[in-house]
This record gives C-alpha cells, sequence and structure tokens, in this order.
C-alpha cells in the first residue's frame, strides 16, 4: 500500500485555503489603492455600468422601493439591503469580465504576490480571482 501521508502534507483546509485568499486579497486591495490602479479601474467601470443602462437599472429599482414602501418609511441602510443583492446579480457578464480582466492584468504587471512579496500563494488566489469580483466591484 503507497504512503499517502507526504501528499496529504501539501494539502490544505478549506480554512487555510481562506485565509490564503483573505491575504492575497487584501496585498492586492492595498497594491490596488496605493498605486492608484483602484481610483483608476472604478472610473472605468462606472463609465461601463452607465453605458450599459445598470445605474439608470437601479436607480428605478431605488425609486420603486421608496414608492412602495414611503419616503419616511425607508431607511438608507434597509434601501441598500433590498437593491444590493440584485444591483449585483444585474451587472452584465462582460462587464465582469472587464473588471476581472483590468485587476488580472495590474497583477501580472505589478507581479502583486509574486516570489518574494508578503502574502505568496496568490496564484491560487488569482485562479478563483472571479469569486471575489463582486464584492470588490461595490467596495468602496
Amino acid at each position: 500500500m503507497p504512503d499517502t501521508r507526504s501528499s496529504k502534507s501539501h494539502q490544505q483546509s478549506p480554512t487555510e485555503w481562506r485565509r490564503r485568499d483573505e491575504i492575497a486579497r487584501e496585498n492586492l486591495m492595498r497594491r490596488l489603492s496605493e498605486t492608484g490602479e483602484k481610483e483608476r479601474i472604478m472610473r472605468s467601470l462606472r463609465s461601463k455600468l452607465i453605458e450599459c443602462g445598470w445605474r439608470d437599472e437601479m436607480k428605478d429599482l431605488s425609486k420603486d422601493a421608496i414608492r412602495n414602501r414611503g419616503l419616511t418609511k425607508i431607511t438608507v441602510d434597509e434601501l441598500v439591503s433590498e437593491i444590493l443583492p440584485r444591483g449585483r446579480a444585474a451587472v452584465p457578464e462582460d462587464v465582469k469580465r472587464f473588471l476581472l480582466e483590468g485587476v488580472r492584468d495590474f497583477v501580472k504587471r505589478d507581479g502583486v504576490g509574486s516570489g518574494g512579496r508578503q502574502g505568496g500563494g496568490a496564484a491560487e488566489f488569482y485562479d478563483r480571482l472571479g469569486n471575489i469580483t463582486t464584492p470588490f466591484v461595490f467596495s468602496a
């Protein structure tokens, strides 16, 4: 019977993967902010969302929610809670791809998480980067 202990020692638990992803994401967000790339990507993203009509759709959803619940009976937090999931789901796939490509291009240019930089293991994180695209889109 083959000894599988050595191969198991290289496997990571889901908790370890999440922690590595957190570190890689923190490093990525820090570098995006430090270099001004985050602001550039956000400007481009806003433009794309306006072009595709997403912004107007969200405005209409917000107006409907306010009309249905009453201006004085809905808080900003309640409005955001109601609209946010629908807004995330309504982002067109081509806009999500555009955002993901922009971040991946930055990672290639900047070398975030590669070699000796803090938070190594970024390659695996970037392979799964699509999982954080939507939260990234809407984070301040």
